[in-house]
Parts: C-alpha cells; sequence; structure tokens
C-alpha cells in the first residue's frame, strides 16, 4: 500500500491582530483577484477543469511578515518534515480565494526533469485564513500517498483552519477538495497564502 509523506499543522500561526489585518487586506483587493493559472511542463494557463480559484501577487507588507514569521519556524518545520536543511534560492507567495466550487485537481507543486532546473520548490506551505464565523463546507487539502512508497496509508483530508499554517513537502501529491458556499459573497471566501520555498 502506499505511504504518506510527513506534513505538519502550525495552529495559531500569527497573532490575532496580524490575521485579522491581513484579512481585511485581503477583502479590501477583491478587484485584484484574477483566476488562477496552471503550469502543464509547457505553458501557464488558466484551466477551469483542472483548478478553479482566483489569486492575488501582490501581498502588501504580508509578504515580509509571512516571510519572517516562517523564518522563525524553519529549524521545527526540517525536523518535523524530516529534511535536511538546505540554503534557500527564493520564496514565492501569492493569496487565494475560493469561493463556491472552487477546487485544485491532484498535482505537485515543483515539476520534475528538466523543468527542475528552473522550479526548483521544495517546501510547500499552505496559510488559511477567512471569516468566523467560517461560511463555507469543503475546501480540505487532501495529501496524497506516493505508491512507491511501502506503506498502508489514505489520503488525509485537512480541513482549512483559521490562522493556521500546513506544511509538507513540494513534491507531494495533493489537491483542494471542493469549497461549498452557495450565495455567500467574496468576503466569506476560503481564503490562503500559497508558500513555496525554492533551494
Amino acid at each position: 500500500m502506499p505511504k504518506l509523506l510527513n506534513y505538519h499543522r502550525y495552529e495559531n500561526f500569527l497573532d490575532a491582530e496580524t490575521a485579522q489585518k491581513l484579512l481585511e487586506y485581503c477583502i479590501s483587493q477583491e478587484d485584484a483577484f484574477r483566476d488562477a493559472t496552471v503550469n502543464d511542463g509547457v505553458v501557464t494557463k488558466v484551466s477551469i477543469e483542472y483548478r478553479k480559484s482566483m489569486v492575488l501577487k501582490d501581498l502588501g507588507e504580508f509578504k515580509d511578515i509571512m516571510i519572517r514569521r516562517v523564518a522563525e519556524f524553519l529549524p521545527d518545520i526540517f525536523k518535523k518534515l524530516e529534511i535536511v536543511p538546505f540554503d534557500i534560492k527564493t520564496h514565492e507567495l501569492e493569496m487565494a480565494a475560493h469561493g463556491d466550487g472552487a477546487f485544485f485537481r491532484e498535482h505537485i507543486d515543483t515539476l520534475t526533469g528538466d523543468q527542475e532546473k528552473t522550479n526548483a520548490r521544495t517546501l510547500s506551505l499552505v496559510y488559511y485564513f477567512h471569516k468566523e464565523p467560517k461560511q463555507f463546507e469543503g475546501g480540505e487539502l487532501s495529501l496524497i500517498p506516493f505508491d512507491f512508497f511501502p506503506g498502508d496509508d489514505k489520503p488525509v483530508a485537512l480541513a482549512p483552519l483559521h490562522n493556521s499554517l500546513l506544511v509538507f513537502p513540494s513534491f507531494a501529491p495533493h489537491e483542494v477538495l471542493p469549497v461549498k458556499c452557495p450565495d455567500v459573497p467574496f468576503p466569506g471566501w476560503r481564503f490562503t497564502i500559497n508558500y513555496w520555498i525554492y533551494k
């Protein structure tokens, strides 16, 4: 049976004031969000059959806030994921908004083969935040075991907990399960900061 790679969740990742300011910033930028794209190894394009969500590249002051906060946790992240510490090449962050019917089919966050030379994503981090009480259902991140590792693990569906950070290796297969929030306006959607650390 397939084996699931290590992952870890940190709850209450940001202080409550910063988490609230991030939510307010996200909501204020509604008009700046754009349809999410996917990369098939050749081109980057919008594919609503494969991924349905909205993204924002400009995180304002929160990009540096997230990078500094994650740096505090990196030694523990390496330990929890059993990854040998490495020199960081760069950080990539985007904000994502998932409304009714949003999803992202099974994928990995890093490319393989020749493309890996220009896309060495090594760590994937997902920070979850939303209005409380939560106004949507679903949207779990499902981590999928590898077929080529021995073990008896099954996929693990992790709920999008407000103000939590989920970390896992970028080559781990995963998917975002469908979000349900019919008639819920943008401020009540499922929000994330998708964060990749390059080796």
